[in-house]
């Protein structure tokens, strides 16, 4: 008969660590979402679903991002964000540093979308939520929202 300790610490560790990165990812505020080269869905906290409002089965099943795109669509219209962060994804070489860029979502939020290439050329795009910011700075004549 084998021995299969070292397999089960192999396997515990490794939920361990999936645990700790998912419970590490929903610390951040800002909505995360890392696509794999293939532009899949690999990886997400839970304010970027809040953010888009995407159901944890949706997410789970790793879609591809020209899915969440449709699905966000279909439930809050569509803006310039998605076609952004597809067009990005696609891009053959865009730098090391990324892109950031201040977008208006269809219902009014201004967001600052950062798209940042990683290893294997995965994706990861982070949403923060600026439009309080943005609102006071307009109310207070520092700045100006999106239009």
């Amino acid at each position: 008969m084998d021995d299969v300790s070292e397999t089960l610490r192999t396997l515990t560790a490794m939920q361990t660590m999936a645990i700790y990165r998912r419970a590490t990812l929903d610390t951040i505020p800002d909505g995360l979402a890392v696509f794999d080269a293939n532009g899949r869905l690999a990886l997400y906290n839970t304010a970027f679903a809040r953010l888009w409002p995407l159901s944890e089965e949706e997410l789970e099943a790793e879609p591809h991002l020209a899915s969440v795109a449709a699905l966000v669509g279909k439930r809050m219209g569509s803006d310039r964000i998605w076609p952004l962060v597809s067009e990005y994804i696609s891009a053959g070489d865009v730098g090391e540093n990324g892109v950031g860029v201040q977008a208006q979502r269809i219902d009014g939020r201004i967001l600052w979308v950062i798209l940042t290439r990683l290893p294997l050329g995965a994706t990861l795009v982070s949403f923060e939520d600026r439009t309080e910011i943005e609102r006071f700075e307009e109310a207070i004549g520092l700045g100006s929202a999106l239009g």
